[in-house]
């Protein structure tokens, strides 16, 4: 007989599954300098886990979070969760028709998409960007009035008109407009210029002026004659070098044109303010060419206007603008008081309600406000009369000129410069910027360097980077953005300022293959790779995960897959799911896998996300349409109130002698479970390597309790013993070199646990 050897006892269960070995010996791990043998290791089982203390237990149920039910062909395609600046939580999802809001109770749609693109979104203070890669599929989510507007604001197309004075005096150039004949400007080299055309219209930009006095230029259909630059006037003088039809600046400021030759009087005759009258000085005679006054601009004024969402002044509420207009030709040198009308076009845009002017200051080049109008989105025209005086300018609001695009709209919204197939599907926030992905490139909002308006509504279009192949996500991290491929990771670092970010190559032959195959857990992150392999990763490493069940991971498909990790209080884990009918949990305490749950109806999106002030909820979403959004619930074991179809595990190869050594009898399987609930059935498989083909898996029959004799059943711990004897088709030898046991529990609400598990290998009591 063989000798008689202790029992073969199973106290903890600490490697969870482990299919990808060998099907005969147990496997080994090596700690440190120890190589341990782990008995305890689970080759097969469903919808069990391996919970924190080191127990098989019937794993938690997906109840029903909201009580409201799903649209009738909706599907959710992912969770997402963020808190504004007020601390408000927002669990939000998105379906093939929305992103919405939810709670326990209630689901409120933010917005209606009308097509099936995955959106992703990212919280900034109080304003959720959305964007699902479609024209005009990027939105901006106002948290605090609970509104969904465009993200960004296009420019106005062209500059504001500005009203020059058409009448016979004094004025200043601008383009397209009709002067009256002998309308006199001065020009920018200071030189008179009178309009000889009447009726003609100046061109579209600045003529190059003639700079000879007597000389013409030519001006779209209008002509000027240089009269040159205005003369002193002085007493008793016949000014020499000075032609009759010179000009010179009289003591009111107006311009008046030397008419005879003579002699001027020994003080300033009284000029003459009727435009064309003849003022007589001494025997000299004068022409009135204006009557405005002094001249008050010295160097010119130029315009452009913006569109904002309110008046640039106002206190509160959400404010951004777009980029300027083009600009105004410069008004050059102007007589008189300055009061001039501009005009331009409203904005259709439903998010604008304010058109902002901004002005030069005299001799200036930057853009300060001067005041605003009310939007009208329906169309139309607006006016705005500038009697501003440059002191009274708002230099904390300055406009940058538009030809930067610092403010223009995201790809794929109207008016943006990018080019038009690049509309923006992915978003994330990093290092005060958000990036986001149109195909193989990455953009990234101007950040700091907008300083009035939105900063994370400015997408200039030279903000890209292009990569070799289409981005799938991004990642933000402590040293940098990573930037995933199907086969490869890049990074992006640098910054703050635009010109410091640049791209390096990180990792090559490691990518993923969707966007939600990929979860950040502080600077951790884990992915589903395209090769079908688990890797965990940080700044200084990367270590696979997937090792010991790379045999199911590869059965995963990796651009339909779903994984995230999940914390909430005792409860943890990093859980893949395959978008479909299958999840695995990876034990993020004890480092192992828990066997294969198959959710009762099936399971699609799969995310952890914060649901309530500090409370995170893994957040299930059916892959049929009208479902219910379910959540992982640690008081239940049934999904939606429906038992697990199957609920075992299977232990072993427990190998009891090496080979060529004498075997080993089993007279007894011993288990140790909670109370409660039915006892669950255990089956063998003897000297076998698997229960498909050849005798299978032998169920014993009867159990009794553990210990048999000399104690009182526990009230409090469900011990029972299988005697091997009672297979018959075992009865003629219960020797062995290796064993699997299988411990199924039967379709109840019981949250059936293993706490040990025992081989006897003799018969004394």
């Amino acid at each position: 007989m063989p000798p008689v050897h202790k029992p073969t006892v199973i106290q903890y269960f600490r490697t969870g599954l482990y299919t990808r070995r060998s099907a005969l010996f147990a496997p080994l791990r090596v700690l440190g300098m120890q190589v341990m043998l782990m008995t305890d290791a689970l080759i097969d089982g469903q919808d069990m886990e391996l919970i924190d203390t080191y127990q098989l237990q019937r794993r938690p149920g997906f109840s029903r979070f909201c009580s409201q039910q799903l649209a009738g062909s909706e599907i959710i395609n992912q969770f997402m969760g963020h808190r504004n600046s007020a601390g408000t939580v927002f669990p939000l999802f998105d379906s093939n028709q929305r992103v919405a809001k939810f709670s326990s109770t209630t689901i409120t749609t933010l917005w209606t998409k009308g097509n099936a693109n995955q959106a992703f979104t990212e919280m900034v203070q109080d304003q959720l960007y959305i964007a699902n890669g479609t024209a005009n599929g990027q939105k901006r989510y106002d948290t605090t009035g609970g509104a969904l507007h465009g993200m960004g604001i296009p420019a106005p197309a062209a500059a504001p008109t500005l009203a020059a004075v058409t009448t016979r005096n004094a004025t200043f150039w601008q383009p397209n407009t009709s002067y009256a004949n002998l309308a006199v400007l001065m020009d920018s080299n200071g030189n008179v210029q009178e309009a000889i055309v009447g009726g003609g219209t100046s061109g579209s930009t600045v003529p190059n002026w003639s700079l000879s006095f007597n000389t013409a230029t030519a001006d779209g259909s209008q002509s000027w004659f240089n009269l040159g630059a205005p003369v002193q006037w002085q007493p008793s003088s016949t000014f020499p070098g000075m032609q009759i039809g010179q000009v010179i600046i009289d003591s009111n400021g107006n311009i008046q044109q030397r008419a005879s030759n003579g002699t001027s009087g020994a003080t300033q005759p009284t000029w003459s303010t009727t435009i064309g009258a003849t003022t007589t000085d001494g025997t000299f005679s004068w022409t009135c060419m204006s009557n405005k006054g002094a001249q008050t601009v010295y160097s010119g004024y130029q315009y452009m206007y913006v569109y904002s969402t309110q008046a640039p002044t106002v206190v509160g509420g959400y404010y951004h603008r777009s980029d300027g207009s083009p600009v105004t030709a410069s008004t050059g040198p102007v007589f008189g008081a300055y009061s001039y009308a501009l005009s331009g076009a409203f904005s259709t845009n439903a998010d604008v309600s304010s058109v902002d002017i901004y002005r030069t200051r005299d001799g200036g080049s930057t853009f300060d406000y001067a005041g605003s109008v009310v939007n009208n989105t329906g169309g139309g025209t607006w006016t705005f009369t500038d009697n501003v005086a440059d002191s009274a300018l708002n230099a904390s609001l300055i406009i940058p000129l538009g030809t930067a695009l610092l403010s223009d709209p995201p790809p794929g919204q109207t008016g943006t410069h990018s080019p038009a197939a690049d509309a923006i599907a992915f978003i994330v926030a990093w290092n005060g910027r958000l990036w986001g992905i149109s195909g193989s490139k990455v953009y990234f909002t101007a950040g700091p360097e907008v300083d009035n308006g939105d900063q994370n509504a400015c997408w200039p279009p030279a903000n890209v980077f292009t990569f070799p192949g289409q981005v799938q996500a991004l990642t933000g991290t402590s040293v940098g953005l990573l930037v995933w491929l199907e086969d490869a990771v890049k990074i992006i670092t640098g910054g703050p300022t635009t010109l410091s970010y640049y791209s390096l190559d990180l990792l090559d032959n490691f990518g993923i293959s969707s966007p939600n195959c990929v979860t950040k857990d502080g600077d951790t992150i884990t992915a589903l790779l395209t090769s079908g392999q688990v890797f965990s990763l940080n700044v200084n490493s990367k270590t696979e995960l997937s090792a010991f069940i790379g045999d199911l991971v590869q059965a995963f498909p990796e651009n339909a897959s779903y994984l995230t990790t999940h914390r909430n209080g005792l409860d943890n884990g990093l859980f893949l799911c395959d978008g479909s009918a299958n999840i695995l949990r990876y034990g993020l305490n004890v480092q192992a896998w828990s066997p294969m749950y198959k959710p009762v109806g099936g399971i699609k999106a799969l995310r952890s996300i914060e649901t309530s002030v500090g409370n995170y909820t893994l957040c299930a979403g059916r892959a049929t349409a009208a479902g219910f959004i379910l959540g992982r619930d640690l008081t239940s074991v049934q999904d939606e109130g429906q038992n697990y179809t199957n609920c075992f595990v299977t232990i072993g190869n427990m190998v009891l002698s090496q080979p060529l050594e004498p075997l080993v009898p089993v007279y007894y399987v011993a288990g140790y479970f909670a109370a409660g609930g039915t006892v669950p059935a255990i089956a063998v498989l003897a000297n076998e390597i698997t229960g498909s083909t050849g005798p299978g898996f032998a169920t014993i029959p009867y159990f009794q309790e553990e210990p048999p004799l000399g104690a009182t059943p526990s009230t409090t711990l469900m011990q029972r013993n299988w005697n091997l004897y009672d297979i018959p088709s075992m009865r003629n030898s219960l020797l062995m070199h290796h064993l699997q046991v299988r411990i199924s529990f039967p379709q109840e609400n019981f949250a059936s646990t293993i706490f040990g598990l025992a081989l006897k290998h003799d018969t004394t009591d």
